[in-house]
């Protein structure tokens, strides 16, 4: 019995000395916070706002002010644009970089007004043509966070557009149904919105440790305190993570069938049926929203083939991958009674294949997905002169 005793207290005395050293490195450490936080209570309060409603807003490079949406001209003009889409659209406000070797890189220059040069070329035509712009594009944002995205720009920003440009991304599908498939909320048949990842993996977009972890960097507790809040959640952080993960491990030895992950970079072919309905349905759900917005006359849906999809289409090889072109076109002719009365398809897969010189293999980035500054340039142009032909 007293073994027993001793044995207790030891295990007691190690745990608390355990944790006094791993509280006394937070202490010392403690302006590791601000590299795993959000760089401003501003930023951390707009992100909190908006993660159970629109799952992500614009990355921590963005300005604080501009993480929803950017005002290119005055939106107070009686004709008023906007852009929605994903990083396509929201690199016209903040350029990628065209020497970058991998994705650490693609952000990490220093820009100048030159660099601008989607913007400025909005700008000038906007200006001239007396038309407010916002461009609301944000990274991954596919049709159903477009879809929540348009109330939220009325109700919170008072923004009634007549004219839409949305670009719908190669990438949508997947995000469509790996990312947001299992978030989305309804309301009696209506999509209201979609909820933030709370997994425990470090994945793209994933906010809920860092909004845990700045709630405590900006709380108004003493130091002492906050460390003692940060060590606690750290600790039960890392206690979850080791148990779930070693669940998932075990649990799957014992699995008749291995369960595929669903990637956001899957190629998808004529095969994934299932995944192409789900998508399709999602782009109609953004659809039959847009066009029954009072105020709106015209959406423009833009497409433009990634690195892979072009080859294809200048060399003739079929590898069986998807174009999204080519479901919009599907959506589209489904009911067109409905669509071709507001909505046209500025399709740049067909584009590029009439005009083979306008766009080359070199145009791309490293990740073979965006395009560089002045071909970008080149993309909004060609959009800015199918408005102006309409």
């Amino acid at each position: 019995m007293k073994n027993k005793f001793l044995v207790s207290c030891s295990i007691l005395i190690g745990l608390l000395l355990g944790y006094l050293i791993f509280y006394t490195f937070y202490y010392i450490n403690f302006d590791h916070l601000n590299k795993i936080s959000f760089s401003s209570k501003q930023r951390l309060n707009v992100i909190k706002k908006y993660y159970n409603i629109l799952n992500h807003v614009r990355p921590e490079y963005v300005k604080s002010t501009e993480l929803v949406f950017s005002e290119i001209n005055s939106f107070n003009n009686n004709k008023k644009i906007l852009m929605q889409g994903d990083s396509w659209f929201e690199q016209i406000n903040y350029p990628l970089n065209d020497d970058a070797k991998n994705h650490h890189d693609i952000h990490n220059f220093t820009l100048s007004d030159g660099d601008h040069k989607s913007l400025n070329y909005i700008k000038k035509w906007s200006q001239s043509k007396n038309i407010g712009v916002i461009n609301a594009g944000t990274s991954s944002y596919s049709p159903s966070l477009m879809t929540v995205q348009l109330d939220v720009l009325e109700k919170d920003f008072n923004i009634y557009p007549n004219i839409i440009v949305a670009y719908i991304d190669q990438t949508d599908i997947n995000d469509e149904n790996c990312r947001y498939r299992h978030n989305k909320v309804y309301k009696d048949n209506k999509l209201l919105s979609v909820g933030g990842t709370t997994t425990l993996d470090r994945i793209a977009f994933n906010y809920h440790r860092i909004i845990e972890i700045s709630d405590i960097k900006y709380s108004s507790k003493k130091k002492y305190l906050k460390v003692f809040d940060f060590a606690n959640s750290e600790i039960i952080f890392r206690l979850n993570k080791f148990f779930l993960r070693n669940f998932y491990k075990i649990s799957n030895i014992f699995r008749n069938e291995k369960i595929e992950k669903c990637s956001v970079y899957k190629k998808f072919t004529n095969k994934n049926l299932n995944e192409i309905s789900y998508f399709k349905s999602s782009l109609k759900e953004y659809l039959n929203k847009a066009i029954n917005k009072k105020t709106l006359d015209k959406i423009y849906l833009v497409s433009f083939p990634h690195l892979r999809n072009m080859k294809e289409i200048y060399e003739g090889t079929q590898q069986n991958i998807i174009d999204v072109s080519d479901l919009i076109h599907e959506v589209l002719n489904s009911d067109k009674e409905i669509y071709s009365k507001k909505v046209e398809h500025i399709n740049f897969s067909k584009l590029v294949k009439e005009k083979r010189d306008l766009f080359a293999y070199d145009d791309f980035l490293f990740d073979k997905i965006h395009l560089k500054k002045d071909a970008h340039k080149l993309f909004i142009g060609e959009i800015i002169n199918r408005i102006d032909k309409s």
